[in-house]
């Protein structure tokens, strides 16, 4: 290794959904990524995972590993800083890798009191009964999925739902861009009308304009998701001047620091949220969610959707590692 570099090597892994995931997008069954693991000349590691969404505006996964091949083994830290834009996937794991090297611990599975996540639910009818199990291990506020049924019968199902969750139970709607203006509309009546049963109702069309022209006429809040994954959208919208709520998916947005320094410069109210990434990507992500999460925020994060996956055998990472690829 010449002096200066980092010696790059990367796995493919993937993970089978429990049952695939129904959105508005269509239905996910299989979670695919990379482990990168860089190693310095003091022999130190350091880990990162790329975790694509490319319908979210990500790379996708073969750009990825074509991008990780292109670097023949070796990367310096001043061209880590000039990765593109348009492998925000591969930003964020490798600078995460990069921060890691100090550490020189191979990452390790992590908890967090099921009252710190929002536990994603099903779409459609099953979610009548499916919050009850998280509900007993302790969640307390959940994610709902809609805009992928009509809304006149998920209207029906969310009130279903109110009249069973206890009054403590909290609900979080996210449409993926889906609806149209007047069922945004609708289902922010709705939500108002449930009181402060509804923490937010997350990106409800596709355009962040309209949003921000509905917003100020219903009590309950609008949160970006789709309309910020990518850093230079996230910046337009809050030079446009959005001052509601962002959902951040820290795994897909880029270089940590720069995502960092933007929450902390301006003062954005962020919820952090998951893109079904391994322990391993889900740490820095979490990392990140400590240092941006507002002083006193009690927020959920939005990472309780461990149940949705396969689980990890014992020593997945030291397994993937020492096979060959």
């Amino acid at each position: 290794m010449r002096s200066n570099r980092l010696n790059v090597q990367f796995r493919y892994y993937e993970r089978n959904f429990v049952r695939p995931l129904q959105t508005s997008y269509g239905s996910w069954a299989k979670r695919e990524g990379i482990v990168v693991r860089l190693r310095d000349e003091a022999n130190r590691f350091g880990w990162g995972e790329i975790a694509p969404l490319p319908w979210f505006g990500t790379e996708t996964l073969e750009q990825a590993i074509a991008f990780l091949r292109s670097l023949d083994g070796e990367i310096s830290p001043a061209q880590l800083w000039q990765i593109p834009d348009t492998l925000p996937c591969c930003q964020f794991a490798l600078e995460s890798a990069f921060k890691s090297l100090a550490n020189d611990r191979e990452p390790t599975p992590f908890t967090l009191p099921p009252d710190r996540l929002a536990a994603l639910l099903p779409a459609g009818e099953r979610v009548l009964s499916s919050w009850q199990n998280p509900w007993t291990a302790g969640h307390r506020t959940f994610k709902w999925k809609i805009g992928v049924f009509t809304s006149e019968l998920e209207w029906g199902w969310f009130a279903q739902l109110l009249g069973n969750l206890p009054p403590e139970g909290r609900l979080r709607l996210d449409a993926n861009g889906a609806l149209t203006e007047a069922a945004c509309r609708g289902w922010l009546e709705r939500c108002d009308g449930a009181g402060d049963r509804v923490e937010f109702l997350e990106q409800p069309l596709a355009q962040v304009a309209p949003m921000q022209a509905i917003a100020p006429h219903f009590r309950t809040p609008i949160a970006l998701d789709e309309s910020v994954t990518q850093f230079k959208h996230l910046q337009a919208a809050v030079q446009g001047g959005w001052r509601g709520l962002f959902v951040l998916k820290p795994s897909i947005a880029g270089f940590p620091s720069r995502l960092q320094a933007t929450i902390q410069t301006r003062g954005l109210d962020c919820v952090f949220s998951s893109v079904f990434e391994s322990f391993v990507g889900q740490g820095a992500a979490l990392r990140l969610a400590e240092v941006g999460a507002r002083p006193g925020g009690a927020r959920a994060l939005g990472f309780g959707v461990g149940s949705w996956l396969d689980p990890l055998p014992p020593r997945w990472l030291a397994g993937l590692w020492n096979r060959r690829s």
